[in-house]
């Protein structure tokens, strides 16, 4: 996906893939929040968009969600 650093560019809406729709994103960012992590996109060097999850480790499984 082509990078876009628009405030509110990746809330649900229309998508171009088939069958697709448009909430993948926020879908996978409200599941980062819940388990108390971030999704963050940045511009790739070699273009498009890098995403990145970071999820805290929980050593001895006191923060995992049931």
């Amino acid at each position: 996906m082509p990078f876009a650093d628009v405030p509110g560019g990746l809330a649900p809406g229309p998508t171009t893939k088939p069958g697709g729709s448009g909430l993948g994103v926020p879908f996978a960012r409200k599941i980062c929040e819940i388990l108390e992590g971030e999704l963050v996109f940045r511009q790739h060097e070699a273009g498009g968009t890098e995403a990145i999850i970071r999820l805290p480790l929980a050593s001895n499984g006191e923060n995992r969600p049931r």
